[in-house]
């Protein structure tokens, strides 16, 4: 039996991650307006993915964003670097698919100077309540738009 201690950590840890996902989705749809406002010269789309049982394990693979083998509750991270070469540039961040509601960025909309580079951290979170075993899949399209 699970003490109340541990049930109030756990509701706890489960309304942050709900707090985190609902800013994330509020500045994905800022991102948005922003992106229809200004046109991009530059758009790189990362595919992601995930395989949910009760285990942990790696996936280190570089042809998309793979955050392995992860059980519910538990999270995973990858990081990208970014590179902008010749003006001055807003990048926003974008995520869709399975993994909308469970992935978050480090940084989003935000401008880099010419020649500049950036590591961005891409968390997974999967929730307790995911389907064992299961697979899901989703998109991060990073958007540059010159400032």
């Amino acid at each position: 039996m699970v003490s109340k201690t541990k049930r109030k950590k756990r509701l706890k840890l489960w309304e942050i991650f709900v707090l985190v996902a609902l800013i994330s989705i509020a500045m994905t749809s800022i991102a948005y307006w922003l992106v229809n406002r200004q046109a991009a010269y530059d758009s790189k789309v990362f595919d992601m993915d995930v395989y949910i049982e009760n285990r942990a394990g790696f996936n280190v693979d570089t042809d998309a964003i793979h955050f392995g083998v992860v059980p519910p509750n538990a999270t995973s991270e990858r990081k990208i670097i970014l590179h902008v070469a010749d003006f001055r540039t807003n990048v926003v961040i974008g995520v869709s698919g399975d993994l909308a509601g469970w992935v978050v960025v480090s940084d989003n909309n935000f401008i880099m100077e010419p020649n500049e580079s950036r590591t961005i951290t891409v968390s997974l979170f999967v929730p307790g309540d995911a389907k064992v075993p299961d697979f899901k899949r989703g998109r991060l399209q990073v958007l540059f738009i010159r400032a």
